[in-house]
């Protein structure tokens, strides 16, 4: 089921994504284990094995950022760096389950 995460502050996708990627390194590169691509006016996250269908997307949307779509499988590895870089009462989710 996949979860949307809403992050009240003043910042763009693009940091709100890098908060992201920092957090989920792969330890035999030391890379992160996902890449974030422009698209548009949103950024788009893909696996590193897999650049063709992306993970989830990240953009914009009045005074919030949205990180959408994210598989509940990964939902803790993005929940945690947002939460500890903006904190409980700027992050907020909804399951669309």
């Amino acid at each position: 089921m996949p979860v949307t995460f809403f992050v009240k502050a003043e910042t763009d996708p693009k940091e709100v994504g890098e908060c992201i990627l920092e957090h989920n390194i792969d330890p035999d590169t030391d890379k992160p284990f996902w890449v974030m691509k422009r698209e548009n006016d949103e950024w788009s996250v893909y696996s590193r094995e897999n650049e063709l269908v992306p993970i989830y997307t990240i953009c914009k949307r009045a005074t919030f950022i949205m990180v959408e779509a994210v598989d509940d499988i990964i939902a803790l590895n993005v929940a945690e760096p947002l939460l500890k870089k903006y904190g409980f009462d700027s992050v907020k989710w909804l399951n669309h389950g």
